[in-house]
């Protein structure tokens, strides 16, 4: 078995197939709360079109380069850090109802993010989404009008 140290204090065990421990539902929502908890997020099918990187703050952590070669999306990535036009990032929402990969957060009716992961807790539910920075302050909701609270967010809102 390998053990990995992460950035953000997680482990990664890696073991042949025959070694490995049998399948915990709780282990794997502990983890998914820290990678939450931690501003990591996981994009599955649902959010690949949801997000550039710098909104998933990918830049800070060092999964973005700018002065290095060619990468895919290069061009929009560039373009959108040099003109300063990304308006989107990272929040930790609570709520009462576990929320799917790709559902919409809403201001009133008007889209205001997306859920890009969830896991459980005592409470309900803690999601990662990507939200417009005017919805920083805003009241929030899932796209069944369900309220989701603001934990954290890993952006500054700028006041006038």
């Amino acid at each position: 078995t390998i053990e990995i140290a992460l950035p953000h204090t997680g482990h990664l065990k890696i073991s042949a197939a025959e070694n490995a421990v049998e399948y915990q539902a709780g282990a794997e929502n502990a983890w998914n709360l820290h990678e939450i908890r931690s501003g990591y997020p996981w994009i599955c099918a649902a959010t690949k079109e949801a997000a550039v990187a710098q909104m998933l703050n990918q830049h800070i952590i060092g999964a973005v380069h700018f002065r290095k070669g060619c990468y895919p999306g290069q061009e929009i990535i560039a373009r959108a850090q040099y003109r300063g036009q990304v308006k989107r990032g990272l929040a930790v929402l609570s709520g009462d109802s576990l929320e799917a990969a790709g559902i919409a957060v809403k201001v009133g009716e008007e889209e205001a993010g997306v859920i890009l992961n969830t896991a459980l807790t005592e409470q309900g539910s803690l999601s990662l989404a990507v939200i417009k920075f005017s919805a920083a302050e805003a009241a929030l909701t899932d796209a069944d009008g369900n309220a989701l609270k603001q934990e954290a967010l890993f952006f500054t809102v700028e006041k006038d």
